[in-house]
């Protein structure tokens, strides 16, 4: 670079300066690639001097050497190829060892994966393309018989707000406790499974067996009567069918009460053709990124978990609760989330659910169901009825109507 200040902008683009391990030549290639940058001439005095400045004569002297022992500019993107490949070795050196010091198997597992993901995307990959990069990949995509994944909810109307949960999204369910945020969850999972994508459900609140019962539940057995194992002819019959279908769906369940993202990530890495994770639910998680602050964490793990989808490529549907400020009937909104902002900011759809209207003891109610944020599509209401007893929501016909506001009446002395 030196010699022929011509190779420095193909260098650099090869190069960053932390790749050198060897001071003197970091400082000599990042004040090369400046000067360049501002169209000025570099040369071994230039050089000379800088490294003198910042690390004394010892370095200057060392500038000299190398101009003695490099013949020619020729070799320059061998070069650097030499040093980009070292840099490599060191990083995954020095990131494993410092994995290692975890003493959580799980995590040091599920942390050096999505390592190793992100030092192969990084190597394969060129991040900046041109617009014409980026319109012929979206033309592949849409002409292709296996276009990107998109996850269905299986519920028409509310589907075409959403235009699906697609690859790479992190989509967040938010609903005060009682409204069915969990029974959605569950929907989602069931329908997607019935497609044929396999789906992971993450569960920091129910057992298997009650996600199990859940879905029974679907096939018009009242859960109350599942539960108190009260079971009629025809409701074992009921259960007989469904459990024969639901038995042959790709649906897996984990039910660990201490799962982090770390943990998502390992169990993610380990299920082959995997399409689809739902988290229930975010506030039961615990941070591996400890803070004094619960918000902080919260929105750590957001974060995390929307890198996450992006390195698997698949949607991750989170729920999560509402603030208690908000009544169960009131229309929630995005600063509702519970805890943290940044939910809002990292996701990319946001869904959320409130009660419309109470019925008597087991029977439907009405449901709000709110499409808040929506990065690609609009967003809108759809009424929704929930059917606790066999936890199943089917949508209506009914258009969302906001309330009318009170008007104030004011008599005549005001």
């Amino acid at each position: 670079m030196i010699l022929d200040p011509r190779v420095i902008p193909q260098v650099a683009a090869k190069l960053k300066a932390e790749d050198f391990m060897n001071e003197t030549c970091k400082i000599i290639f990042e004040a090369a690639v400046d000067i360049s940058e501002r169209g000025k001439a570099f040369d071994t005095v230039i050089a000379a001097n800088i490294a003198e400045a910042k690390l004394g004569k010892d370095a200057a002297r060392f500038v000299f050497e190398l101009m003695e022992i490099t013949p020619t500019s020729a070799n320059a993107m061998d070069y650097a190829e030499i040093v980009h490949k070292n840099a490599g070795i060191r990083f995954l050196h020095d990131s494993i060892e410092e994995l290692l010091v975890n003493d959580e198997p799980q995590d040091i597992a599920g942390n050096l994966i999505g390592m190793c993901r992100e030092f192969l995307e990084t190597e394969r990959t060129d991040r900046i393309k041109t617009i014409a990069d980026a319109l012929t990949a979206m033309y592949v995509e849409k002409s292709a018989s296996t276009a990107m994944i998109r996850i269905d909810t299986g519920m028409s109307r509310l589907d075409r707000i959403l235009k699906g949960l697609c690859g790479g999204n992190l989509v967040v369910i938010a609903a005060r406790p009682g409204v069915g945020k969990s029974a959605l969850g569950i929907q989602i999972a069931r329908a997607a499974a019935a497609k044929g994508n396999k789906t992971l459900i993450c569960s920091l609140e129910m057992s298997p067996e009650e996600i199990a019962e859940r879905l029974v539940a679907r096939s018009g057995v009242d859960m109350d009567r599942l539960i108190d194992n009260d079971l009629e002819l025809n409701d074992k019959q009921n259960m007989a069918h469904e459990v024969g279908t639901l038995e042959k769906l790709p649906i897996l369940i984990s039910d660990d009460p201490y799962t982090t993202v770390p943990k998502i990530r390992a169990m993610a890495r380990s299920i082959q053709d995997l399409k689809l994770i739902v988290v229930d639910y975010l506030t039961l998680m615990q941070s591996h990124k400890k803070s004094d602050k619960r918000y902080l964490e919260i929105g750590a793990m957001t974060r995390d978990l929307k890198i996450l989808a992006k390195e698997l490529k698949i949607p991750i549907a989170v729920l999560s609760q509402l603030n208690r400020e908000k009544d169960e009937t009131e229309k929630p909104t995005l600063r509702d989330l519970r805890e943290s902002g940044d939910i809002e900011q990292d996701a990319d759809k946001v869904i959320m659910l409130w009660k419309l209207e109470y019925s008597d003891e087991g029977k439907p109610i009405k449901v709000g169901c709110t499409v808040e944020k929506n990065r690609r599509g609009k967003t809108g209401a759809v009424v929704l009825r929930f059917d606790g007893a066999h936890m199943i929501f089917t949508e209506t016909e009914e258009r969302y109507t906001p309330p009318k506001r009170k008007s104030r009446v004011f008599a005549d002395d005001d």
